[in-house]
């Protein structure tokens, strides 16, 4: 809403065209600032505070749940890793329990043999 009040404003009340507004508002958003275009009147000045404002609140939230969601695909991803890392562990466990187990048993049967 902040956006279009100020590209309004700044198209009919400070004669900026289209392409002028949309490199201001870049600048401010970016927080580059390179001076070459400013508001002259209070309220533009008013208007681009609060545009930066608000924009920064907004990017920071949109960063903030790109990030959460980055975070528990990773965190989805080593839960997967970690599962099947124990699933290995765990039938070379029992596969070499299993074959000492055997090898006990076939040497109790043959105990007889010198």
């Amino acid at each position: 809403v902040v956006t279009v009040v100020f590209i309004w404003h700044s198209v009919f009340i400070l004669n900026w065209d289209l392409g002028t507004t949309l490199y201001f508002l870049v600048q401010v958003v970016t927080t580059i600032g390179y001076g070459d275009v400013t508001p002259k009147c209070q309220f533009s000045k008013l208007l681009a505070s609060i545009y930066v404002i608000l924009t920064l609140i907004v990017l920071s939230h949109f960063l903030n749940v790109y990030v959460d969601l980055m975070i528990s695909r990773e965190e989805a991803v080593m839960e997967a890793r970690e599962r099947c890392w124990r699933r290995l562990v765990t039938s070379t466990i029992s596969r070499r329990s299993s074959s000492k187990t055997s090898y006990q048993m076939r040497r109790k049967r043959w105990q007889w043999l010198p």
